[in-house]
């Protein structure tokens, strides 16, 4: 496995992304997206690496995480969209149109909106623990993003941006882990730049806010829909109605929560690969 680090130069934004690289595999194309505030390949690295069927896989550092910067300003707000008009350019500078997309958490909102919207000849979508698909109710969706535009203000200060990223932390976690070096772990995670992590919720809550989420489900994908078991009760059961409805794939991973592409990435890539058939 060959694994590569590259940048696109855009006018607004010096995109990083990570090519992963199997030359024996089948010729297929999967391009990962990861979650607010992590970079892409601290976040996919182990399940790229695990993975089979595809070979080459495209990990980027979506706007507001990792390496992927604005060349004149530190940290800049953008949309949704502008993420799109990112992925959009990165894969034609690499000549695909053709791939497979998995996405996690905010990396899942973003999956469903290029899946959406792109134009792209997506056959396949892998989708972990996705934002836009917390509950049923989407107004009860709206209400969680409410709650972390208030993590947002308060990362955005700095006297309480530590507060702010523990705040996220809770909201997005079922159960708060136990284990002190798990937590800070995770902590330190979110907090390498706390004002990108911010960034990208408050993108996504503006984004859900104008959205209409019945356009975003796929109609003639492959989907393959992946919570942990510990999760919130509500989540995983509304992705239960949603397989049963869609013909979708769920994959229920034990022993994990919404930090589960870190805690069981081979269970993760399992999945992954088990789509392809």
């Amino acid at each position: 496995m060959n694994i590569t680090k590259h940048y696109l130069h855009l006018p607004e934004v010096s995109l990083c992304y990570h090519l992963y690289e199997k030359p024996d595999e089948p010729d297929r194309t999967l391009l990962l997206l990861h979650g607010a505030g992590v970079a892409g390949q601290l976040t996919w690295h182990h399940v790229c690496r695990m993975s089979q069927g595809y070979r080459r896989m495209i990990v980027p550092d979506l706007r507001g995480a990792g390496e992927t910067i604005h060349p004149y300003v530190n940290e800049k707000a953008f949309s949704i969209e502008n993420i799109r008009a990112d992925l959009v350019a990165l894969l034609k500078h690499l000549q695909i149109n053709e791939l497979d997309i998995a996405g996690y958490s905010f990396g899942g909102a973003c999956a469903l909106d290029l899946n959406a919207f792109a134009g792209l000849e997506v056959q396949r979508l892998v989708l972990v623990e996705p934002a836009l698909l917390e509950r049923a109710n989407f107004y009860q969706t709206l209400a969680i993003r409410t709650q972390y535009s208030e993590a947002t203000r308060v990362m955005r200060c700095e006297d309480t941006s530590a507060e702010g990223v523990r705040q996220f932390a809770q909201l997005v976690m079922a159960v708060a882990t136990k284990n002190p070096k798990t937590r800070e772990t995770m902590y330190q995670r979110l907090a390498h730049r706390i004002i990108g992590l911010a960034n990208e919720l408050d993108a996504l809550t503006a984004y859900m806010k104008s959205c209409d989420r019945e356009l975003l489900y796929p109609n003639h994908q492959q989907v393959i829909l992946i919570h942990g078991a510990n999760s919130h009760q509500e989540m995983r059961q509304f992705h239960s109605v949603l397989a049963t409805e869609r013909a979708w794939k769920l994959v229920s991973v034990p022993g994990s929560d919404h930090s589960l592409i870190f805690q069981k990435p081979r269970k993760v890539a399992e999945a992954v690969s088990d789509i392809l058939g």
